[in-house]
């Protein structure tokens, strides 16, 4: 397990946090850079994270929600990982020991991981093929007072697609695009 903490101001994500107690392992972004470590009392072991390019290969990790697990299962040609929580696996994106993720999510869900992704290049939309930045606004989330009922508030309007590279995005795309062709 882990705990994710994003940052709002007036409506944009704009640092994140996650941390997992148990291995002490801490991704964090300041200002644009995201950084990774393993904690001790001193906290100076915190590096710098490169950007993600990991090219799509048939070892690569992909991460679905238990949604997607439980409804369907998801043709790719990859290991899958299917957990009940989506910190670990954007984090480990950010790392590219997974190298996708496919899942709608609730904006708690990864608010931590959403600028850490971003600091390090990952490609991160909606399956429509919508950017999924910093800012938080209808066009990404059902936010309160939008269509779709309150069982669905602070959701992706649609499935979240996070990769290491343009091409495991296409790929998962293609993919999705194929077995659930309304998103």
């Amino acid at each position: 397990w882990g705990i994710s903490i994003g940052r709002m101001e007036r409506g944009l994500l704009t640092e994140g946090a996650i941390y997992f107690p148990l291995s002490g392992e801490l991704y964090i972004t300041d200002r644009g850079t995201a950084y990774y470590g393993v904690l001790d009392r001193t906290a100076k072991n915190l590096k710098p994270l490169e950007r993600v390019s990991r090219r799509y290969s048939l070892g690569g990790i992909v991460a679905i929600t238990q949604e997607i697990a439980r409804s369907a299962a998801m043709p790719v040609r990859n290991p899958v990982l299917a957990g009940g929580s989506a910190v670990m696996p954007l984090a480990e994106i950010a790392r590219e020991h997974v190298v996708g993720y496919v899942g709608a999510l609730r904006l708690w869900d990864f608010a931590g991981a959403l600028p850490l992704l971003l600091a390090v290049g990952a490609r991160v939309t909606l399956q429509d093929g919508t950017e999924v930045g910093s800012r938080v606004d209808e066009r990404i989330y059902r936010l309160p007072g939008s269509t779709g009922g309150d069982d669905h508030l602070w959701q992706t309007r649609g499935l979240l697609l996070v990769a290491t590279s343009e091409e495991v995005h296409r790929y998962l795309k293609e993919t999705a695009d194929a077995h659930w062709p309304n998103g």
